[in-house]
């Protein structure tokens, strides 16, 4: 799941080239594997080893609120409040 630096670049490459359906597609991508990763480690039936399924989320959706900000200024500012 890209997330940060990774993110960032891919993000960053799109817009240099104008390329908003690439640059907000490269978010989606990441929710969408934020939502497989959820489905697939079932963190509320996990028991202790969710622990470090539930870090990579909470990290994922810091990115995710930094990257949203030109996009959607208002939901990454409620994402960051609720991270907070």
């Amino acid at each position: 799941m890209p997330a940060g630096a990774e993110l960032s670049d891919r993000i960053d490459h799109a817009l240099r080239r104008f390329d908003f359906r690439a640059a907000t597609g490269a978010l989606c991508a990441v929710v969408d594997a934020g939502n497989r990763l959820i489905e697939a480690e079932r963190p509320w039936e996990a028991g202790l080893t969710a622990h470090s399924t539930l870090a990579t989320l909470v990290g994922t959706c810091r990115a995710l609120a930094a990257e949203l900000e030109p996009f959607l200024p208002g939901g990454a500012r409620r994402l960051r409040e609720q991270l907070a």
